[in-house]
């Protein structure tokens, strides 16, 4: 039910925003689309399937660029890099939508593009060099060019799109945002709505859990139009606990298999579609977050 409390209190279902409000009216000034975890593997086929059907998706819903938080790889080898590519240039020929506007990438890569799974940290650096000759992380300012046509800009960046400011922090090198973002108090505009991108989840947000960066937690709290996209867990965008509401806005997001999302940017709202990409899935709802971004009591959706 939509109430004058529980709208201020900020997300509201899409149906219940726009009876009140009216549709959205005109393009939105930015729409995206939003995956994590594709896990893609030679080894194993389903993951290049799902991505590339998800990849298809956002292309026809005419995205102005797709983010990724994390784990793009499942060993982070060049051969999975090479098949990522491939799939973008299907789905987006040249980097360009449908109508031929640019499309953007923004990823930030995870603990096992940075070959850092579990089964990884037990084998010793030769060992790594010698069952993955040719890796993302050993040479991470090639792959970043082949990725994005710019030279690598650091583990944690900043990526303008549609006037719009993403800033992605790549794995193990979350707390590095505060101090990255103070040196570059010049480039983003905090008062206004920006996205933060990183693949583990700032700790106590979504799904509660507690071990992501805590330091993360703390200053990105002090941002209420702030809206932090992560991953890692691989928990469905079906529960309400995928968005988290508090001093700022943060959410996970599934694997291409099983749902992924479109956020679309409006001067009142941000409208967040979420598609269930399995063959026999259940539609879901879309999430409305009023504009400006306020900050609530913590809690889930």
């Amino acid at each position: 039910m939509l109430n004058r409390r529980n709208f201020l209190g900020g997300l509201v279902a899409a149906a219940a925003f726009n009876r009140v409000f009216g549709e959205p009216q005109g393009e939105p000034l930015l729409r995206f689309g939003f995956t994590s975890d594709p896990h893609l593997c030679l080894m194993t086929p389903p993951t290049e399937k799902a991505l590339g059907k998800a990849l298809r998706e956002f292309a026809r819903r005419n995205v102005d660029a797709v983010v990724i938080s994390g784990d793009l790889c499942d060993m982070g080898t060049a051969e999975e890099m090479e098949m990522f590519l491939r799939l973008w240039e299907k789905a987006f020929p040249g980097n360009r939508a449908r109508d031929g506007r640019p499309v953007e990438k923004m990823i930030a890569w995870g603990n096992h593009d940075y070959m850092a799974a579990s089964y990884m940290r037990r084998m010793t650096p030769e060992q790594l060099k010698a069952a993955f000759p040719r890796t993302m992380v050993s040479e991470k300012d090639y792959w970043w060019r082949r990725l994005t046509g710019e030279p690598f800009p650091g583990e944690v960046f900043h990526r303008k799109i549609r006037g719009f400011s993403f800033v992605g922090a790549h794995w193990g090198h979350e707390e590095e945002t505060e101090a990255w973002m103070k040196a570059h108090a010049d480039e983003i505009d905090t008062s206004k709505l920006f996205f933060h991108v990183e693949h583990p989840h700032p700790a106590d947000t979504v799904y509660g859990r507690k071990d992501g960066p805590r330091g993360v937690r703390k200053y990105l709290a002090t941002f209420p139009e702030c809206i932090s996209l992560s991953g890692h867990s691989h928990l469905s965008i079906e529960d309400p606990k995928a968005l988290w509401q508090g001093p700022f806005v943060a959410m996970t997001g599934s694997v291409p298999g099983q749902q992924v999302a479109v956020f679309n940017v409006y001067p009142d709202r941000v409208v967040i579609e979420r598609l269930n990409m399995k063959p026999d899935g259940a539609l879901l709802s879309d999430w409305v977050l009023p504009r400006p971004l306020k900050p609530v009591a913590a809690r889930s959706v």
